[in-house]
């Protein structure tokens, strides 16, 4: 009998540990404050896109890590706790100058 409950126990403790949390948020541009849409957000094998106002909401683990990526701006990595429900996000402008130049390439074909 004691042994059911020892096994009983760990497995609600376990499973009180893994509880899946919702983590909502807004991704700005930390230089002019303003929303960016389009944002991809990552958690472990989950991704969200922001919306046209820069809010997301995505499923997470304490102890997780959640990446932001946008074109143009430096990639940010949190690493989420047990309290982490609601956060705002500011992401810098990417100094590379990666953007510089495009080059677009056109091919024809034609019929005979």
């Amino acid at each position: 009998m004691r042994t059911y409950l020892t096994i009983i126990a760990i497995c609600l403790s376990f499973t009180a540990f893994c509880q899946q949390k919702t983590l909502t948020g807004t991704v700005t541009n930390k230089l002019t404050n303003q929303p960016l849409s389009g944002v991809t957000v990552t958690v472990k094998n989950k991704t969200v896109q922001t919306g046209d106002d820069g809010r997301f909401s995505i499923a997470f683990s304490p102890g997780d890590d959640i990446t932001f990526t946008y074109v143009g701006m430096k990639s940010q990595t949190i690493r989420l706790n047990s309290s982490s429900s609601d956060i705002s996000v500011g992401l810098d402008r990417n100094q590379r100058g990666d953007l510089d130049e495009v080059v677009v390439t056109g091919y024809q074909t034609q019929r005979k």
